[in-house]
């Protein structure tokens, strides 16, 4: 990629435990600006005590805010995340979707506020059926009449669409808190983990097995543990280097510690790693000596693989949103407790 689209962004992940605040230098690949505030899940339904939360904490990052343009990730109950396929040639796409929600009764008589991220056709070969974010039981693929494969729509062009849906009375508080403290959502999305990946592993809470996420950014690591596609347990290791070779293979130790620590945790045997983080795209001797030093079994991931990243960014930017989070560090999950700057 040539360049990020700001020089800092601001993350704010709203969670049925916490409120959590990030701010990124994209330049410099550091995290500048960490905080979690411990909440319940009512407060983001009322508009007043939010607003006062949000208030407490702008003031007291005040000076440490270089951006007030937000990534926003509201809890996955809160919505639901689906895959149509329409009609390409057809102009109103959010009038397909609406008349795609009517048919499989997924609105009832709320007022929905929707977003939609077109796919790329190389990755919307791999996206079927129907998904559900957030469900505790196992997701299947779900074929609808009203979603048949593209070969049996005959001459019709047609592409796929990832959808997101929220009731407008459950987000409508959280904006307004937003606005009111001067705040801008840049992008909204419903747990950016989970939709982070959608491009190159198609839909992760379709996928089986287990595997740790190992995000590395800067001077911290992420270390993400996912079974099935779904978020089981994450913890960030600080203080890492990746400047040298030498850098690489005490941070790697250090990784791979904590790996352990978190598999012996929840009684997991050794599980493959999928390294990630903007600055191992090239090939270079650090990049060599950590995959080397976590594992034979560790695969160096990108995010922007299956779409084929264009030089402006910003003409992509509701295309990439959900693989733009991983790449940036977004997706960082904190302790809910414990969690300063």
């Amino acid at each position: 990629m040539s360049k990020p689209i700001e020089t800092h962004i601001l993350a704010l992940e709203l969670s049925a435990k916490s409120l959590k605040l990030l701010q990124r230098d994209m330049a410099k690949n550091h995290i500048d600006l960490a905080h979690a505030e411990p909440i319940e899940i009512e407060l983001l339904e009322n508009e007043a005590a939010l607003t006062k939360t949000l208030k407490k904490m702008v003031k007291n990052y005040k000076g440490s805010l270089k951006t007030r343009n937000v990534v926003l990730s509201i809890p996955a109950e809160f919505a639901f995340i689906r895959t149509f396929q329409l009609v390409s040639e057809e102009n109103d796409v959010e009038g397909q979707i609406q008349w795609e929600i009517e048919q499989q009764g997924l609105a009832g008589e709320q007022k929905l506020h929707i977003d939609w991220y077109p796919l790329p056709a190389d990755a919307a070969g791999e996206v079927s059926g129907v998904v559900q974010a957030g469900a505790e039981e196992n997701l299947e693929e779900i074929t609808t009449e009203s979603d048949p494969p593209s070969e049996e729509r005959g001459s019709v062009p047609s592409a796929r669409y990832l959808v997101v849906a929220s009731e407008t009375k459950r987000l409508t508080p959280i904006l307004s808190a937003l606005k009111k403290n001067k705040l801008n959502v840049r992008l909204c999305d419903v747990d950016v983990f989970a939709l982070a990946n959608v491009f190159l592993y198609s839909h992760p809470e379709a996928a089986t097995g287990s595997f740790m996420l190992v995000d590395c950014s800067g001077e911290r690591a992420l270390l993400c543990l996912l079974d099935s596609g779904r978020y089981i347990d994450s913890e960030i290791v600080s203080g890492l280097s990746f400047r040298s070779a030498e850098h690489a293979l005490r941070s790697a130790r250090r990784i791979n510690e904590r790996i352990t620590v978190m598999l012996t945790h929840h009684k997991r045997e050794p599980l493959p790693l999928r390294l990630c983080g903007e600055h191992l795209s090239g090939q270079g001797e650090a990049t060599k000596v950590l995959l080397e030093t976590l594992g034979p079994d560790t695969d160096k991931i990108n995010p922007f693989a299956v779409i084929g990243v264009a030089s402006d960014l910003q003409k992509q930017l509701n295309v990439l949103a959900p693989a733009f989070a991983v790449a940036t560090g977004l997706t960082l999950r904190f302790p809910e407790e414990g969690v300063g700057t």
